[in-house]
């Protein structure tokens, strides 16, 4: 999962897909939302009804207190711009990546919290957005996701079960 999402997240970096917007930028406002739709896509692709219900209510109430504080605090951006804290993009991406290292762990995690980090760092480069407006998503996100999502855990079905085994090499 790792390597395919850096793989992907180094091929949108190096490509630009306009003038006017950098290959970089380009790559923030891919990413924004590739993360939290890949995480919610894991939650089907393993069947997780829990994990699709917590990511759902996660994601939603981060956007929702990101875009609350967008227009009741209407900051100015480094451009001249309003509507600085919290940045969108990075509350997006990073509400994802704190999603899949909170519940599958930090194979998913770490992979997925670096893509969000430079898409937070995209948007400190276009001007769009102050180093504490990225840092704040980071951790708007990162309280919101550890409210409402638990460690996945295999369940089994009545009846099933599990063999363990230990293998002891000299």
């Amino acid at each position: 999962m790792g390597k395919r999402l850096i793989i992907l997240g180094a091929f949108f970096f190096c490509q630009g897909f306009s003038q006017e917007r950098s290959a970089f930028e380009t790559y923030g406002d891919i990413f924004q939302i590739a993360i939290p739709l890949y995480a919610f896509t894991l939650t089907l692709v393993k069947n997780d009804n829990e994990g699709t219900l917590s990511f759902l209510k996660s994601y939603s109430v981060t956007m929702g207190t990101t875009y609350t504080l967008k227009y009741a605090l209407d900051l100015p951006r480094p451009n001249g711009g309003g509507q600085s804290f919290p940045s969108g993009h990075a509350s997006s991406a990073f509400a994802g990546a704190w999603f899949l290292q909170r519940r599958y762990g930090w194979k998913y995690g770490l992979p997925s919290l670096i893509l969000a980090g430079l898409v937070g760092l995209s948007r400190i480069e276009a001007k769009k957005h102050w180093p504490i407006d990225v840092v704040g998503s980071a951790l708007l996100s990162l309280g919101i996701t550890f409210t409402f999502t638990n460690r996945y855990t295999l369940s089994l079905s009545k009846g099933e079960s599990y063999l363990l085994s230990f293998k002891v090499s000299w």
